[in-house]
């Protein structure tokens, strides 16, 4: 299926020629009559078939008459997030599929305003619209061709995101910092800033490279995983960062190797967040379904409110677009993706701000907490040692109602257990997974339980605890109820 709830996304060998050619021609159709746009901000990640995609996006916008800002380069999605707040009357597109494999190609589309476009969600209903035209491939281009801009804001990105940190060149001296880019696009942006910044930096795949040698570019993948925490023993460092393939999505590694978990981390730079934001009402955080009782307890102890919210990159930033005069913020997945109201003026919050990623941003935060306040990193340290993880993993179910049949005996039997099922956020919408926690006073687990918006009839879970064995009892669980089901 080409069109998911939040981008768009395929397999190469599932995308021909006439249907990229289609495809291309959709969203500039999409474009050019639904967002009131005349032009649109285009960049690309490192992949193998990603150039081939962005010449058909190209032409196709600039048979329908739109001027194109283009980074023919690969870039982060974050620096193209930063190309559309620098030219909020353009709807952008990048062409990346983020953490999947290299044969996969995709495409994330924001509206003017770096308003987001997913399934239902953005002008005429976003993906939605596209697909309607992709399936009618009935296109009539204007006379008129619109006309190329080569334009290049790496310069520009670091400077703001620097700005925004409140960082002086030289202020992390003495940080030893090792990150692992997966030979995806972020090494550029990265070492660049950081070097400003006085780090002594030890770097992994710092070279594009869309074969991806280390394996698929995904931080939360077993064998990604290993490799940068094989890379940061090596190099003795004070803090480890590793990148998935478009550089929007950050893993936090300690010295020894194992991950922060991103609601801890956001806990930890929650005070530096606060100096930067001018509002005097409560500051509120959004945390997806993974988020653990430990992790949200010491989110209120840094000083914000946290409350859940549905896992998804196109919904949480339209919550916190939407949400920004009610005081909130930022927001977290535990996937590793981080979310901001980012100001178009680091120094002047009032001409506007805009829901995006910047992961520059927060690893900059991140090193600054390890160099400045060592307790803090402590305690975040302490509390991460109490916590048990399996981490999240997934199974394909054949049908969609095997599926749906599968997860209910599931959450039925941990129902039975004596676990609290949340299924709606705070303000009673739908959280789009099953939570299902329990707390006795002396011990407490939580399994996470999701259908992936992304990828047809896949299932997801999680399971934390405050022991090794009770995360390996209720991991039993879930399994043996899928081999009753036929799924191993």
């Amino acid at each position: 299926m080409l069109f998911k709830a939040f981008d768009i996304r395929a397999k190469r060998e599932d995308l021909s020629p006439l249907a990229e050619q289609q495809l291309a021609l959709a969203v500039a159709r999409y474009i050019s009559q639904d967002t009131g746009a005349e032009s649109v901000v285009l960049a690309r990640d490192a992949r193998l078939y990603s150039p081939g995609l962005m010449e058909s996006l190209l032409e196709a916008f600039l048979s329908y008459g739109l001027d194109v800002l283009i980074d023919v380069q690969q870039i982060t999605t974050c620096r193209f997030y930063f190309m559309c707040l620098r030219h909020p009357s353009s709807c952008g597109v990048m062409v990346t599929a983020s953490h999947n494999p290299g044969e996969y190609l995709g495409l994330k589309i924001t509206a003017p305003g770096c308003v987001p476009v997913a399934y239902g969600m953005g002008p005429s209903g976003g993906l939605e619209r596209i697909r309607s035209y992709f399936e009618e491939n009935d296109f009539t281009l204007p006379s008129a061709r619109g006309r190329i801009r080569i334009i290049s804001m790496q310069d520009e990105f670091i400077d703001y995101t620097l700005t925004l940190a409140g960082c002086r060149e030289g202020e992390l001296s003495g940080l030893k910092v090792f990150s692992d880019f997966l030979s995806g696009a972020a090494g550029s942006d990265f070492v660049n800033a950081f070097y400003c910044l006085g780090a002594d930096i030890t770097a992994s795949g710092i070279v594009p490279d869309g074969f991806f040698p280390a394996g698929d570019p995904n931080p939360g993948a077993v064998k990604a995983a290993a490799h940068a925490r094989n890379g940061l023993l090596a190099s003795k460092c004070d803090v480890g960062f590793c990148f998935d393939g478009d550089g929007d999505r950050m893993d936090v590694l300690f010295p020894d190797g194992n991950q922060m978990l991103p609601l801890l981390n956001l806990s930890l730079i929650v005070p530096y967040l606060k100096g930067i934001f001018p509002q005097d009402n409560a500051m509120r955080v959004y945390a997806d379904p993974k988020s653990v009782l430990p992790a949200l307890e010491a989110v209120r102890h840094s000083g914000a409110e946290p409350h859940l919210i549905r896992s998804g990159h196109s919904y949480i930033k339209e919550r916190l677009r939407t949400g920004f005069s009610s005081g909130y913020f930022a927001a977290v997945e535990g996937s590793a993706h981080y979310y901001m109201n980012f100001p178009s003026d680091p120094k002047d919050f009032s001409n506007g701000t805009a829901a995006t990623e910047n992961t520059l941003f927060f690893s900059i935060l991140t090193a600054k907490a390890f160099i400045e306040k060592s307790s803090g990193v402590e305690r975040v340290r302490n509390i991460q040692n109490g916590i048990y993880r399996v981490r999240e993993w997934s199974r394909h179910f054949e049908t969609q109602a095997s599926m749906t049949s599968a997860l209910d005996d599931i959450s039925a039997a941990i129902a039975g257990r004596g676990a609290e099922i949340i299924r709606t956020m705070d303000d009673g919408s739908d959280l789009d997974a099953v939570l299902m926690r329990i707390e006795d006073g002396r011990h407490w687990v939580q399994v996470s339980q999701r259908v992936s918006r992304s990828e047809d009839s896949l299932a997801r879970w999680e399971i934390s605890a405050d022991s090794e064995v009770l995360c390996n009892e209720f991991d039993g669980i879930i399994k043996e109820i899928l081999m009753k089901h036929g799924i191993l």
